[in-house]
């Protein structure tokens, strides 16, 4: 019996390429891109504070020591001014993110050769029985089957989180030691950063320092402080100017990475005072600080069926620093030192809370949405955030025969003054619904409506809005083709006056065997009441065409003509790009732009733009 095997296994094996190591990746790697830009203009925009003549360079060069990258982000422009926040950032950056994503991608490659060893895929399960007898008669086969082997393991590994799995990962010979220890180093950035919390403490505010993140196992670390605005003396417009501020965030979390997560957070904001006059007040008013503390919760149940996030964040704000303190009659003089508080100081609060249940064996989503920002609540972090806010949203859609029939309906239901400090209070309900039917090799249809009642003070505003939209991609020979038309409608009464806008929209679009494409775009307005003052007629059409040459040099001509009202604008664009192949792309674009308003020709101006990139990547 041992000598059949042997004798089987001799005939079916196959003599391939043995398995040859990866070679060890360089020393020194270096990789980036490289963007020079600008635009020269024969005015201004309108309305507009960038220049009509202006140039920017991005440079992103990422140096690689024994697999370890360093990166860095410059930007530097023309536009930079003395009067006006920093436009020239500079930022390095450590991101262990990208050397997982190195290993990654080589446990994409290795999979990939998975293919080249399916003469022993049936056998390899017999590995224990018959390792012994190919290791005398058959070694290359065997090293073969151990091949497959080490790439099916592989297979299991390539969506695992490579720090879960770096014991094996180095047994298998894709991670360096090294780069196993640097894996378990922070994230760090220095120079001008976006830190990214949460919505309600901190969110993609520039910072001019540095920040920190780390992710050790479940648990989660950050830290980011420096400045997000250097002070600025506008002479010229006094109110215009600027306090210098400082911000420091922090956040601490476990659970990072599994079902369930807690994350707390803490954010602390101050304008100097002293960076400007005592006798200056810009258009904010007096200097202010904050404290921001927050919670953040993600669940994930039931195989993610069932997702729970939500968020709680309470704010102190002092709105002028420079007011008095509170005496200790008022408050506890250790409170009022530690957080510097004054007679100007209010606290207020945020709420956030989302809950999910999806069921794919239905193809059925029902999120519900309850969110709160009250008027007093206040973080330079998010310094955009709506407040004065309480929203309340359920949403359900379902998709059916395979997703070729969607359906989807929705409530949102909104109001303001939560403590009735203004002179008028706005409760908002909108109901909404859309369909889509896509069936295959036929065309797609498409349906939405929105109704919205609006309450206030000034009587009750009725916006109702839908549209339809239809559409086909298609080939005839050698031809391909879109077509697409939309139609919508939306009228507005109420305590204001009657409007209508109907708008019709037609694409249509074709690319040749030979390197053309060509599309035509042609959208309208119709007013729909008669003496309707604040609806106008209005037209757009664009006819776009690009062609190739030698497959590295695309033209492409965009003219556009377009009417509002009695006022027409006429646009003559043309665009070509170059692809200088391992040397980089250059892309040009001229624009001429004519516009006449017979009932106000103090709007009417003529201009032409300039714009050019040269990119490199390597």
């Amino acid at each position: 019996m041992y000598q059949r095997v042997v004798r089987w296994l001799l005939v079916i094996s196959a003599t391939g390429a043995q398995v040859v190591a990866q070679p060890s990746p360089p020393a020194i790697e270096f990789s980036g891109s490289n963007v020079l830009s600008g635009q020269t203009a024969s005015r201004q925009g309108s309305y507009q504070e960038q220049p009509a003549q202006f140039w920017r360079w991005e440079f992103e060069p990422t140096v690689q020591v024994y697999g370890i990258p360093l990166s860095f982000y410059v930007l530097l422009s023309s536009e930079q001014q003395e009067f006006r926040q920093n436009i020239n950032a500079i930022t390095s950056m450590f991101t262990p993110e990208r050397l997982r994503q190195r290993i990654l991608d080589r446990l994409t490659s290795e999979v990939q050769s998975l293919p080249e060893y399916s003469d022993v895929a049936d056998i390899a399960d017999r590995y224990a029985e018959i390792k012994d007898s190919l290791a005398q008669f058959n070694p290359a086969m065997l090293e073969r089957i151990e091949a497959y082997r080490r790439i099916k393991e592989l297979q299991a590994l390539k969506n695992a989180d490579p720090l879960e799995q770096l014991d094996k990962l180095r047994q298998l010979g894709l991670v360096s030691g090294i780069e196993q220890v640097m894996m378990y180093l922070p994230q760090v950035q220095v120079g001008m950063v976006y830190p990214n919390y949460s919505q309600y403490l901190l969110r993609g505010v520039a910072l001019n320092g540095g920040s920190v993140d780390w992710t050790p196992g479940t648990f989660l670390f950050s830290f980011a402080g420096g400045k997000t605005r250097r002070p600025i003396l506008r002479r010229d417009s006094l109110p215009l100017s600027n306090y210098e501020q400082e911000m420091y965030a922090a956040r601490f979390g476990f659970g990072h990475g599994t079902a369930t997560s807690v994350t707390f957070s803490a954010l602390s904001a101050r304008d100097e005072g002293a960076s400007l006059p005592d006798t200056l007040r810009p258009l904010q008013g007096s200097p202010y600080a904050t404290h921001v503390l927050g919670m953040q919760l993600s669940s994930a149940l039931w195989d993610r069926r069932i997702t729970l996030d939500g968020e709680i964040a309470a704010s102190l704000v002092t709105w002028d620093v420079r007011s008095p303190r509170p005496t200790e009659d008022q408050l506890p003089g250790w409170l009022v030192r530690m957080f510097d508080l004054r007679l100007s100081s209010s606290a207020d609060f945020a709420y956030s809370l989302r809950l999910a249940f999806v069921l794919p064996e239905t193809g059925s989503r029902l999120a519900l949405q309850s969110r709160m920002v009250g008027p007093g609540f206040f973080s330079y972090g998010a310094p955009l955030l709506r407040r004065d806010v309480l929203l309340h949203e359920v949403r359900l859609d379902q998709t059916l025969f395979s997703r070729v029939l969607t359906l989807g309906v929705g409530y949102r239901t909104e109001r303001d003054n939560l403590l009735g400090t203004k002179l008028s209070t706005t409760l908002s309900n909108i109901y909404t619904g859309s369909l889509g039917i896509a069936p295959r090799l036929l065309p797609y249809l498409r349906a939405s409506g929105t109704y919205s009642e609006q309450q206030s003070s000034f009587g009750t505003q009725i916006t109702a809005t839908w549209q339809l939209a239809t559409g086909y991609v298609y080939q005839f020979g050698m031809t391909g083709g879109v077509t697409a038309v939309t139609y919508g409608e939306q009228r507005t009464s109420g305590w204001s006056a009657a409007t209508g806008l109907r708008s019709i929209t037609f694409d249509q679009s074709f690319t040749f065997e030979f390197p053309l494409t060509v599309s035509l775009a042609v959208q309208a307005g119709l007013p729909m009441f008669e003496g309707d003052t604040i609806t106008r007629r209005n037209w757009l059409t664009t006819l776009t065409g690009t062609y190739t040459f030698w497959e590295m040099l695309s033209v492409s001509l965009m003219p556009s003509l377009a009417a509002d009202g009695d006022a027409t604008r006429f646009i003559g664009g043309f665009r070509i790009q170059l692809d200088l192949k391992q040397w980089g792309v250059l892309r040009i674009e001229a624009n001429t732009n004519r516009f006449r308003d017979p009932l106000n020709p103090a709007l009417n101006f003529d201009e032409t733009f300039l714009r050019a990139a040269f990119e490199q990547r390597w």
